[in-house]
């Protein structure tokens, strides 16, 4: 009987007496000697987990019995073959005994050749997850209980405004400093998205490499962590760490927070969505702030009047670049009808369109992070076999785990933002569509498209004086 001896070890450095490469292929080749089988093949999958079946050596083994090239397949232990049960029993059932191939582990002393054998494993492999199971529990029990006790669960991005030393959060004098801005300013009246942008123009960096965002900045306000609170589960828990936020402005930002989200859901729209066709994207040429919309009456005309002007000359301090700003305001219904113009002369143009179509368009990447984040998940995977094998004791492993958690939240976190850099870009195909079109929106009396066609094709409009400048998106 041809017979292929399959082997596995969780981590490459995983020598305990009879799991290690050599000693089970050694054991394995002696029984075959014994029963006078021929060794067709030895299979080894060194350094992987056998919580999947993506490993070269199984994927081999597999193969070589579809193509019925061996009659048995042989293990020094059924948890070296797999710790799923749905996989061990997928190989057996679905494979093995699908193309007529026994299946025999020595430790168990089990052969799918008789029934007795084929029930012993389907039992044994349950015991094999439940065990993986309960390293699981055992890790969350480890987490809750941390949690109860008043200490961050680690793991993950360390918040804003902390450092994470030996299992306890100390805080960071300068982020810190950078936690409490972000309160005052939202207090003040400053949006989530304001706050953000004002933080990347001053190149004031968090935690994390990437930008501030109005995600991260609404994830900074509603943390009770900065008040000494510790939240797991939807439970909170007094913390051990020092807080870095007065607990009176923290439940002040949260009503205001709950205000401002009840107004946006009455109202039925974002909050701070661009009412008119120019908002958002016009800035001031003479001093940089963003233009903004204002109306007055006019009792020569006997008509409401619209323009846009300048934050500078506005009351809103915090928008304020220079209080000595001098840029003119500019009529509104004037400055859009010129823009759209512009816009359906762009759209009538043939040189414009062959430079777009000719246009390669960037893609970004994301193979590279999602290769990094499956190798991170199958390290930690490998830890957990080794603590499971005893060849390791969970506390010397807690804290590679939580490093390589941590890794693995960081690695999600680029993940998204390039997934979202990728839909941000727009393809040319896109704006081509949306210029095959403009001419007929411009000419239409529909001002919510007017305004989305504008915001599509159009990043941002400088006025000074006379002079408007258009920055396209493409």
């Amino acid at each position: 009987m041809k017979v292929g001896i399959y082997v596995r070890v969780s981590t490459l450095e995983q020598a305990t007496e009879g799991y290690s490469i050599q000693e089970q292929t050694d054991k394995l080749k002696k029984f075959c000697d014994v029963k006078e089988w021929t060794v067709s093949e030895v299979y080894t999958d060194p350094g992987f987990s056998g919580s999947s079946l993506k490993r070269p050596g199984m994927q081999k083994l597999i193969n070589d019995v579809e193509q019925q090239k061996i009659d048995a397949v042989l293990v020094y232990k059924l948890d070296r073959l797999s710790r799923s049960q749905k996989d061990t029993l997928y190989l057996i059932e679905d494979i093995f005994l699908k193309y007529n191939v026994h299946f025999v582990s020595l430790n168990e002393n089990f052969d799918t050749s008789t029934p007795f054998g084929r029930a012993s494993i389907g039992m044994m492999s349950v015991f094999a997850q439940l065990e993986r199971e309960q390293i699981t529990e055992r890790m969350q029990m480890g987490k809750v209980g941390r949690a109860k006790a008043g200490y961050f669960h680690g793991g993950g991005t360390i918040p804003h405004g902390y450092d994470y030393n030996d299992g306890e959060l100390i805080p960071n004098e300068k982020e810190g400093k950078i936690v409490n801005y972000i309160f005052d300013q939202y207090l003040d009246g400053w949006g989530v998205q304001s706050i953000a942008k004002h933080l990347n123009a001053k190149h004031i960096s968090g935690k994390r490499s990437a930008k501030w965002s109005h995600k991260v900045v609404n994830e900074v306000l509603g943390n009770n962590l900065y008040i000494g609170k510790i939240t797991w589960k939807n439970e909170i828990y007094d913390g051990t760490h020092a807080p870095i936020i007065d607990e009176d402005k923290f439940y002040r930002v949260q009503e205001l927070m709950a205000k401002r989200k009840s107004t946006a859901a009455k109202n039925n729209q974002r909050p701070f969505k661009a009412k008119y066709m120019l908002t958002g994207i016009t800035y001031c040429g003479v001093c940089g702030a963003r233009m903004f919309t204002l109306q007055s009456y006019s009792s020569k005309q006997h008509k409401y009047i619209r323009k846009y002007g300048c934050y500078s000359q506005s009351t809103v301090q915090h928008m304020v670049k220079d209080p000595n700003c001098d840029n003119d305001k500019y009529d509104g219904p004037e400055l859009e009808t010129y823009v759209l113009q512009r816009v359906k002369k762009l759209s009538m143009n043939p040189k414009t369109i062959k430079r777009i179509t000719n246009q390669t368009t960037s893609i970004v990447s994301t193979d590279g992070t999602k290769t990094q984040i499956k190798e991170t998940e199958e390290q930690i995977e490998r830890l957990l076999d080794l603590y499971q094998n005893g060849a390791i004791t969970f506390a010397k492993i807690e804290s590679r785990l939580d490093d390589l958690n941590a890794k693995k939240s960081n690695l999600e976190e680029q993940l998204k933002r390039l997934e979202s850099e990728k839909l941000n870009n727009g393809s040319t195909t896109d704006v081509l569509d949306l210029l095959s079109t403009a001419s007929d929106v411009v000419d239409s009396k529909d001002y919510d498209a007017q305004k989305r066609l504008i915001h599509a094709l159009i990043q941002k409009i400088t006025l000074k004086r006379d002079k408007v400048t258009i920055k396209w998106t493409f």
